[in-house]
């Protein structure tokens, strides 16, 4: 008995993604979490170099908002992402999205 059998190739990549992700359930939000962490710590340590401070609020926004399209994608076919992951996702984009706005002074 195979501990892990191989997935079937002629019925498509997207089946390829599902069996993976029956296996390893948590792999769409490390993903996720991976795609938010590389943009939000690239960008501020770019910013960091260049100008001399980073921009918090808005690399946390660029990220969620980069998560949140990649969760967006994910979510065109059934199964590899699960709704909680979604709206977790969308509600922390919105979250920083007003911090951002807030941040802000009145005219910048």
């Amino acid at each position: 008995m195979a501990i892990y059998t191989l997935p079937n190739v002629t019925s498509g990549y997207d089946n390829i993604l599902l069996e993976v992700i029956q296996q390893v359930p948590l792999i769409t939000p490390m993903f996720t979490l991976f795609t938010f962490v590389f943009i939000f710590l690239t960008g501020m340590g770019m910013q960091q170099n260049k100008t001399g401070n980073a921009d918090v609020p808005m690399w946390a926004t660029l990220g969620f908002l980069s998560a949140t399209f990649l969760n967006l994608i994910f979510s065109l076919t059934a199964g590899i992402i699960e709704p909680i992951v979604l709206g977790v996702t969308i509600s922390l984009t919105i979250f920083s999205a007003l911090w951002l706005f807030m941040s802000r002074g009145r005219f910048e």
